[in-house]
């Protein structure tokens, strides 16, 4: 009398996919476990799942979940959204979603059958879809690494199983053009699409000079990921919006405050509409809203393509004044001296919060002082970090999104 609840934790990514087979025909709860949560995290997703048995590699634990009963039919699919800088959180899909969302591409791209190299993580919404859109429209699927790149796109290409697609976060496309010999590679590509945080102008210029068919899309955990996408020909002409409503979805600015809808070129908060939308958050009430009122800032030009300028969590009040990281990161990036740049608040007695940056430097001997230098002048003296962290490389998940609770560690 209740239904059953799986958790799916593997990492080798052809694992997960013969586990994923087997169990989508059957009326359950399916929750995608990021392999690699921490202890605490692991303690919060079981806490929320309260399981019946965990899919663990090459083992299978039956764990004995609590008895209370729930409503629904058919294979449900929980994607885990949050865990880096808040509890671990499921978001529920379904069949119909998911579906929902592969038509939206489809006719984006005008095309039946879509393949992908998937080089990202498949509990991961981004690398998921990927396998989703395989499953639905008979397309062919290569499970793979940035490292092998050439070798699993070789694969691809041999398949000859329409529209072939790549999504990349920015550091893993900065990683392949690293080696020259993949740029041809890349140019057999549909589309490559780019997520997972912001790119550099530097990357986006020499992407283009390039040819390479490099498409921006928007979408998150809620949305079963894209429900915005650039077109390749778009970008090569020099649009670095993130593009257009795909044909599942619509997109709404609004005032955060008052909620009205605003206008071309008004700043506000997107909302979106959509057929794919999650159905709720495991253990809370369905989402019954019409419209999903996401944590980012965008705005609307007068050809329907939308630029997101960062999220609305993205500000710290410092001695009672606000300070927009985005555009204290944007100053220091525009210097030339970083590669990488993320700002974040970290709590102080006397200011509230105090102004930290972590920095990933263009030249070995660059230091901190050169960059802060640099600014004076073009940021106001509050907006100058008070805290500044030189490192190797920021810390990332496997989806590319940088960690900021991590970043307090170095502090």
């Amino acid at each position: 009398g209740r239904r059953v609840r799986v958790g799916l934790c593997c990492k080798d990514p052809g694992r997960f996919v013969a586990c994923f087979l087997s169990l989508v025909t059957r009326e359950l709860d399916l929750f995608l476990w990021n392999p690699g949560w921490g202890e605490n995290e692991r303690g919060e997703a079981f806490e929320a799942c309260s399981l019946d048995w965990l899919i663990e590699d090459a083992s299978v634990s039956r764990l004995g979940g609590d008895e209370g009963r729930i409503e629904a039919k058919g294979l449900r699919l929980m994607i885990p959204t949050g865990g880096t800088g808040g509890r671990v959180t499921f978001a529920i899909h379904d069949w119909e979603t998911l579906s929902a969302a592969v038509d939206g591409l489809k006719d984006r791209f005008e095309g039946e059958l879509l393949s992908a190299h998937c080089v990202l993580p498949l509990y991961h919404v981004s690398g998921f879809m990927q396998l989703v859109r395989g499953v639905f429209t008979g397309g062919c699927v290569v499970l793979g690494k940035v490292e092998s790149f050439v070798e699993n796109h070789a694969c691809l290409m041999r398949s000859q199983v329409g529209n072939c697609f790549l999504s990349l976060v920015p550091t893993q496309l900065e990683r392949i053009l690293e080696d020259e010999s993949v740029l041809l590679l890349l140019r057999e590509y549909r589309a490559i699409f780019i997520g997972g945080g912001p790119c550099s102008e530097r990357l986006l210029d020499r992407a283009a000079k390039l040819g390479l068919p490099l498409a921006f899309s928007y979408g998150m955990t809620e949305t079963g990921a894209q429900v915005v996408t650039l077109m390749p020909n778009e970008f090569l002409a020099g649009n670095r919006s993130a593009g257009r409503c795909l044909s599942h979805a619509s997109v709404e600015v609004r005032d955060s405050e008052s909620g009205k809808m605003l206008g071309v070129g008004e700043v506000g908060r997107v909302q979106v509409r959509a057929s794919s939308l999650f159905r709720g958050y495991w253990g809370s009430e369905p989402f019954a809203d019409e419209y999903y009122e996401t944590s980012d800032f965008g705005v609307l030009d007068e050809g329907g393509y939308l630029s997101v300028l960062g999220r609305v969590d993205r500000v710290i009040i410092s001695g009672g004044e606000k300070i927009d990281l985005g555009l204290v990161e944007a100053a220091i990036e525009e210097t030339g001296l970083v590669s990488e740049v993320v700002a974040f608040g970290v709590a102080d007695p006397e200011w509230g919060e105090v102004l930290a940056v972590a920095f990933v430097p263009w030249r070995s001997n660059c230091e901190a002082s050169e960059i802060e230098t640099a600014l004076r002048g073009e940021l106001a003296t509050y907006r100058i970090p008070k805290i500044w962290r030189r490192l190797e490389e920021l810390p990332r998940n496997e989806a590319g999104k940088v960690l900021r609770k991590r970043l307090l560690d170095f502090v």
